[in-house]
């Protein structure tokens, strides 16, 4: 185990080292965000899927004996 954080203190020791030349890489992906606005129109049309599974027929519920969604009894 003390190998292990030895590891992790000279891991952060370059890190701390490097830490400013690690912060200049990471500004750029900033403009990811505007990609982010992109998924939320996906989300809005999620309600209306939901809405179209409640309307079952009833009919095929009057004639479903086992309740799998299918008329068991034929005429």
């Amino acid at each position: 185990m003390k190998g292990g954080t030895g590891l992790i203190l000279i891991a952060l020791g370059i890190f701390i080292l490097f830490g400013g030349n690690f912060l200049t890489v990471e500004s750029p992906p900033l403009p990811t965000p505007t990609s982010a606005p992109t998924i939320t129109p996906i989300i809005t049309p999620t309600p209306s899927p939901t809405s179209t599974p409640t309307p079952k027929p009833t009919i095929v519920r009057e004639w479903d004996t086992n309740y799998d969604g299918f008329a068991d009894i034929w005429l």
